[in-house]
C-alpha cells in the first residue's frame, strides 16, 4: 500500500491516526547515549543542497528518535524524495522500494508490524514551510520511515484544532500527521526543490530527481 498522505483540495486522499498522548515513550527507542541532552540537529545532504532541521525529541520522543536513529545509521542514504507536490511538500524516506510503497521504522521504535505508534503534540503544527512530519497510510499507527517537508503552511494536516483540542483522528476524512521537526537552515534549498522539482498533484514522479544522499546528526 502506498504511504501517501495528501491532498490539498484537489485530491481526496484520507490519512488519519489516533492520538496516543504526549507522554508516549518506549525505553528501547529513546535508549541513546545523547538522549536527554537536548534536541539534535539533522543535516540532510541532497543533490540540491543541504537542509538542517531541529528534531523535537523533547516533545515527540519516539517519532523523533525513530528518525534520528535511521539517519545516524545511514538508512536513508541514497533514497529518493519520490513525491514532490508544488507549493505543498516533498516526501521521502522509502529506503526499501524508493517509490512510496515501502520503508520501515527503526527496530528500536517499531511495533511488530514494522510501523510506529502515532505520537502527537498539540504545540507542533504544520504552520509554515520547513515542517518535518510523518507520512502514513491513513490508518492509525501506520507511520514508518517515510516523512515529508512542507513548502507552506498545511494546517489541515494538524492533529489539534486552533483552540488546542484534539481532532477526531482515526475517523474517515480526518487527516492527522505527527510533526517531529523544523528546518533551521537550508530553507532556500527546500524552496528550490519546490520550484524545480515540484509538480501538480498527485506529484509522482518529481520533475527532476531529488535524492537524500546522506545525513549528519549533531547533538547539543
Amino acid at each position: 500500500m502506498l504511504r501517501h498522505f495528501v491532498v490539498l483540495l484537489l485530491v481526496a486522499t484520507t490519512l488519519a491516526g489516533c492520538a496516543k498522548g504526549d507522554d508516549l515513550i518506549h525505553n528501547d527507542c529513546t535508549e541513546h547515549p545523547m538522549y536527554g541532552a537536548g534536541n539534535p540537529m539533522v543535516t540532510i545532504e541532497t543533490n540540491m543542497g543541504n537542509i538542517t532541521a531541529e528534531i523535537f525529541v523533547d516533545k515527540v520522543p519516539n517519532t523523533g528518535m525513530n528518525f534520528v536513529k535511521l539517519a545516524e545509521e545511514g538508512t536513508f542514504d541514497g533514497s529518493p524524495f519520490h513525491r514532490i507536490i508544488s507549493d505543498f511538500m516533498m516526501q521521502g524516506g522509502d529506503h526499501t522500494n524508493g517509490n512510496g510503497s515501502g520503508g520501515s521504522a527503526h527496530g528500536d521504535c517499531a511495533l511488530p508490524d514494522g510501523d510506529i505508534e502515532d505520537e502527537f503534540h498539540p504545540d507542533l503544527r504544520h504552520d509554515g514551510p520547513g515542517v518535518l512530519s510523518m507520512a502514513n497510510t491513513g490508518q492509525a499507527d501506520s507511520g514508518s520511515s517515510q516523512f515529508f517537508i512542507t513548502f507552506t503552511a498545511t494546517s489541515w494536516l494538524d492533529t489539534h484544532n486552533p483552540d488546542g483540542s484534539a481532532k477526531n483522528c482515526g475517523n474517515p476524512g480526518v487527516n492527522c500527521h505527527a510533526v517531529f521537526g523544523k528546518v533551521v537552515a537550508g530553507l532556500d534549498v527546500v524552496q528550490k526543490v519546490n520550484e524545480e522539482a515540484g509538480v501538480p498533484p498527485p506529484g509522482t514522479p518529481p520533475a527532476v530527481p531529488v535524492t537524500f544522499e546522506s545525513a549528519t546528526v549533531a547533538w547539543p
